[in-house]
């Protein structure tokens, strides 16, 4: 369990790795995580809209036990499977994106734990 401090710390680190500040507004080019907008996009031409009726199937360049990983796209959350099998897994988007952002707050708040280790 995490005490009040840290949680209150690992909550920072979610901010900083959005780029959100204490008042909600977005700074900067960190507004994305980080991730920065290829130059020429604006986004409007670029994006399938996803709908029950329209639902997106890619297959991966990644491969696991000799099979491509498969990628379907529903409107609230995704499912993986291996290609081939019938076996599949469901994720939601926001519990995805709340994990990578959790995973991303747990590093730098590491990653400055080790800093001050090394300076003293």
């Amino acid at each position: 369990m995490c005490s009040e401090g840290n949680e209150r710390a690992v909550e920072q680190n979610i901010r900083q790795v959005l780029g959100v500040h204490q008042n909600g507004k977005e700074g900067g080019q960190e507004g994305r995580g980080g991730i920065g907008r290829p130059l020429g996009c604006t986004g409007q031409h670029t994006m399938t809209k996803l709908n029950p009726n329209n639902i997106v199937v890619r297959e991966t360049a990644v491969s696991e036990r000799g099979r491509p990983i498969v990628v379907e796209l529903h409107p609230a959350h995704l499912v993986l499977r291996l290609k081939g099998l019938r076996d599949s897994h469901f994720v939601a988007y926001d519990a995805l994106l709340w994990r990578v952002m959790k995973n991303s707050a747990e590093r730098i708040q590491s990653e400055r734990l080790a800093r001050r280790k090394g300076r003293g």
